[in-house]
């Protein structure tokens, strides 16, 4: 028995044999055993879509910062250079 909420993902080997894992109560995770001394082992694999989405977090901060930093001059280049070819934009601008 390991004190850690279970999660499918947990992984088990008894005597180096895979073993299943069961969950005892929200908060241990269990391995079947046979009476006698056995060595087992307890690990977590997280699935891979937790690895992509941990990097793209870990990409996002960087982008916000420098959205933080040069937002003005993005935001100004992007309404002169994209929306100034919109037509009906220029229309509306002129008028003004």
């Amino acid at each position: 028995m390991l004190k850690a909420t279970y999660h499918p993902n947990w992984r088990a080997t008894v005597d180096g044999v895979k073993a299943d894992t069961v969950m005892l109560m929200p908060s241990f995770v269990g391995v079947r055993l046979p009476p006698g001394d056995h060595q087992v082992r307890l690990e977590y694999r997280p699935r891979r879509l937790r690895m992509i989405l941990l990097g793209l977090g870990l990409l996002t901060l960087p982008m916000i910062w420098l959205g933080e930093k040069k937002g003005n001059a993005i935001s100004s280049r992007f309404a002169t250079s994209v929306l100034g070819r919109i037509p009906v934009l220029k229309r509306e601008r002129s008028s003004r």
